[in-house]
């Protein structure tokens, strides 16, 4: 959004597959949209509404480029080479933004100065997820996947920030005690309410059989009853049993059941 609540910039394909994302300036009133970026993801405006930060790249989110609000001006401002960013979250004031960079040894939080072009490292977990978010209080959100066997979840933390200097001025406290992953987190304008978007992936077994010469199958039951994700991989020799690999237990391992039982064996 802009701070005008009227226009929003956002992303559109134009041939799904084939075409990276452009960026667009369009109203809730209606009228024509106006293209901002030929390339370009998850962009989002400044509090001050002067400019917009969003992502580009051969992934899409290796690279951080900063535009004016007018589409001019447009310049790489950080480049990951093989790291990925999440979006952005502009600091009250619009002088700072932090991201989420996603390293081949982890994640981290890092906060960029757009008067110097410095960044500096304020928080690193391997647990941390894409997505931030800055109040106008000064709070920094974020999201931390659970610890095993619950990785699959995520809830959002958030640690207070030193106004001048961008740095972590309290420690880190827990908001959100759920289930499933956060893809998306959007903060009011007065910081008192949040939205969320959460995500579930979950993978199942499920078994059919094939009926007389036909080669018609059967409706499939599901053979798996956990929450977890589970992947077939092979019969026993009888055909009585299946072998799959499962995280129930935390960690992959590989599980035996019986085609007529519903709990399996380590």
């Amino acid at each position: 959004w802009f701070p005008d609540s009227v226009h929003l910039v956002v992303s559109w394909i134009e041939v799904p597959d084939k075409s990276p994302p452009s960026l667009w300036k369009i109203s809730v009133m209606g009228g024509t949209p106006r293209k901002l970026a030929d390339q370009g993801s998850s962009a989002r405006v400044s509090p001050d509404g002067s400019k917009i930060a969003f992502l580009a790249g051969i992934w899409d989110n290796e690279q951080i480029w900063l535009i004016e609000a007018d589409g001019s001006s447009a310049r790489k401002i950080v480049d990951g080479g093989q790291e990925n960013f999440g979006a952005v979250a502009w600091a009250p004031d619009a002088k700072r933004f932090a991201y989420v960079r996603t390293t081949p040894t982890g994640k981290q939080i890092e906060i960029h100065d757009v008067a110097t072009g410095s960044g500096e490292v304020i928080f690193s977990d391997r647990r941390l997820g894409d997505e931030v978010a800055w109040t106008n209080t000064g709070r920094l959100i974020y999201s931390l996947a659970e610890s095993e066997p619950n990785q699959s979840d995520a809830n959002l933390w958030w640690v207070q920030l030193d106004s001048r200097t961008g740095r972590p001025s309290s420690s880190p406290i827990r908001i959100t005690n759920d289930r499933a992953d956060i893809l998306g987190i959007s903060v009011a304008v007065d910081s008192k309410r949040m939205a969320l978007r959460r995500s579930t992936f979950q993978a199942d077994v499920y078994l059919t059989e094939v009926e007389g010469q036909s080669k018609r199958l059967s409706t499939p039951r599901r053979f798996t009853l956990d929450d977890r994700t589970d992947w077939p991989s092979s019969w026993t020799r009888d055909s009585k049993a299946v072998l799959f690999m499962s995280n129930r237990n935390g960690p992959t391992h590989i599980f035996k059941q019986q085609i007529d039982e519903t709990q399996p064996e380590l």
